[in-house]
C-alpha cells in the first residue's frame, strides 16, 4: 500500500494512538513493520530491523531469532509504558518517555563496530546516543513535533535520548559520585530526572520481555542519590539573575550574559548553593572584569611613540645648500 499521500498530522495521530491506547505499544509497532508502514513512514526505525547486536549482551530476538536492535526497542518501549503507568505520569510526560524509548537507539545502525573484548569479538556502538539525538531531530522536523499540551516534548525527548547512558556511567562510578556530577546531569535534561531514570531502567530491562513493576537496584540508587544530595529541578535553577547584576552596576549586554553564564557554571560545580554566596562570587568576578578592562584601556593609551630618525651632523654631498657662490669682480 502506498502511504505517500498521508498527511503528517494523520501519521502522528496514528503513532500516538499506538503509544497511548495499548498496554503493550510493541504490538502496534510490530504490525507497522509487517505491513511495510514502518519502512515508508519511519525509515529510521526500519533500519533497526536490519542492524544486528551482540548476541550475548542482547539475548533478545525477533520472531525469526535475529538479534537486531528492533526487538530490543519493542521491549524497551513496553517497559517504559509500564513505568509511566506505575508512576502516574501525565500524558505529555508519558509521550516524552515513550518517544525517547522508541528512538533512543536509532543511531546504532550507523555506529556498528566489531571489537575484541574479554576473549571474543563483540559488537559495539560508540557514540550512538549522540547520533540518535541528531537523527531523531530530523524525524521530529518531519513530524513538525515541538510542544504538546503545553510541554516542550521535542526538547525533553531529545535530552533524554542524548543522555540515556549517563545514569549507567554514574552507577559504574558510584563510589566517587559527587553533587557536581548530579548537578551536571540534571541540568543536561532540564531537571527531568525521573524521566531519565525511567528510560535508563526500561533500556536495561529491554533485554528480556519479563515485565518490570518497579525500579531496579540501579534506578533506586540513583533516585535516592539525587534526593540525598538535594539535586532537583528546583535546585538547578540559576540563583543569580540579570536583576542581581543590575543592582551590582552591570549594564545589560554581552558582558552581563558572559558573567551570568560563568556564575551558573560555578553553581553547577557546587561552588555556591545560596544567593548570598553567589552574590559574593559575582562581586569578585565583576571586579576582575573591571580590572581587565582598565588594563586593556591603559595598554591602548600608552603605546610608545615611534623612534625619531637620527640625523647626521654632516651634510650629504648631494644635499642642496642655501649658500650662493660669489662671482669674481
Amino acid at each position: 500500500i502506498d502511504l505517500s499521500g498521508l498527511s503528517q498530522e494523520r501519521i502522528n495521530d496514528e503513532l500516538f494512538r499506538i503509544l497511548f491506547n495499548s498496554d503493550e505499544p510493541s504490538r502496534g509497532l510490530a504490525e507497522f513493520f509487517k505491513l511495510s508502514v514502518l519502512k515508508q513512514l519511519f525509515p529510521e526505525l526500519y533500519e533497526l530491523t536490519l542492524s544486528i547486536q551482540d548476541a550475548i549482551f542482547h539475548p533478545e530476538t525477533d520472531e525469526f531469532g535475529h538479534h537486531t536492535v528492533w526487538p530490543h526497542t519493542l521491549i524497551t518501549i513496553d517497559q517504559a509504558h509500564r513505568l509511566a503507568q506505575k508512576n502516574n505520569l501525565p500524558p505529555a510526560k508519558t509521550l516524552c518517555l515513550l518517544l525517547a524509548a522508541l528512538f533512543h537507539d536509532v543511531g546504532k545502525p550507523a555506529t556498528v563496530t566489531w571489537e575484541y573484548k574479554n576473549g571474543r569479538m563483540v559488537i559495539t556502538n560508540k557514540g550512538h546516543d549522540i547520533l540518535s539525538e541528531k537523527i531523531t531531530t530530523q524525524v521530529f522536523n518531519r513530524m513538525k513535533l515541538f510542544s504538546w499540551n503545553g510541554v516542550d516534548v521535542r526538547k525533553i525527548t531529545l535530552n533524554l535520548i542524548r543522555c540515556h547512558h549517563r545514569p549507567s556511567e554514574l552507577w559504574q562510578n558510584r563510589e566517587v559520585i559527587t553533587r557536581k556530577a548530579l548537578n551536571r546531569l540534571a541540568a543536561d535534561v532540564d531537571g527531568e530526572i525521573d524521566l531519565l531514570i525511567f528510560l535508563d531502567v526500561a533500556d536495561r530491562s529491554g533485554r528480556s520481555p519479563q515485565p518490570i513493576e518497579e525500579l531496579d537496584q540501579e534506578g533506586q540508587w540513583l533516585k535516592q542519590k539525587f534526593a540525598e544530595l538535594n539535586v532537583s529541578q528546583e535546585t538547578i535553577k540559576p540563583l543569580i539573575l540579570g536583576r542581581h547584576l543590575l543592582s551590582l552596576g552591570v549594564s545589560p549586554g554581552p558582558k552581563m550574559g558572559k558573567i551570568l553564564n560563568k556564575l551558573y557554571e560555578l553553581q553547577l560545580d557546587n561552588e555556591f548553593q545560596t544567593l548570598e554566596e553567589g552574590l559574593k562570587i559575582a562581586q569578585k568576578i565583576i571586579a576582575q572584569e573591571k580590572g581587565k578592562q582598565s588594563f586593556s584601556k591603559a595598554s591602548r593609551t600608552s603605546k610608545p611613540s615611534p623612534p625619531k630618525k637620527k640625523t647626521s651632523g654632516r651634510k650629504d654631498k648631494d644635499q642642496p645648500t642655501n649658500s650662493k657662490k660669489r662671482g669674481k669682480k
